[in-house]
């Protein structure tokens, strides 16, 4: 068996995060960003749920406006995805509360998926 769930991993930097927040360790080490988090994580683990761990999607790619300046790209980062033999996707995202930037984010995820014919 491996390391118990919520062992709290120190920060190397000392730092506080920016919604002071630790980095918490799954049963298999994983580093989560939350309790809640770790224990859907160590839960589908268990019950041999496949999935992808903090699967990151491209909101909008990075382009130059006409002044010629860099504009970066925007993306979310799922907690889990999983992706079915149908073609069907679920994305769990866990959140202690909903910020305006998620908001927004989850939104512009909807329509991309929306636009781009996924279920």
């Amino acid at each position: 068996m491996g390391r118990p769930s919520f062992i709290k991993k120190k920060s190397k930097s000392g730092k506080k995060a920016k919604y002071n927040y630790e980095k918490i360790l799954t049963s298999t080490g994983e580093e989560a960003d939350s309790k809640l988090e770790a224990r859907l994580y160590d839960l589908l683990t268990k019950f041999g749920v496949e999935f992808e761990f903090q699967k990151q999607f491209v909101l909008q790619e990075k382009f130059k406006d006409p002044d010629g300046k860099a504009v970066s790209h925007i993306t979310v980062k799922c907690d889990f995805y999983k992706a079915d033999y149908l073609g069907c996707e679920l994305i769990i995202d866990t959140k202690g509360h909903c910020t305006e930037p998620s908001i927004l984010r989850y939104k512009m995820l909807e329509m991309k998926m929306r636009t781009e014919g996924r279920p």
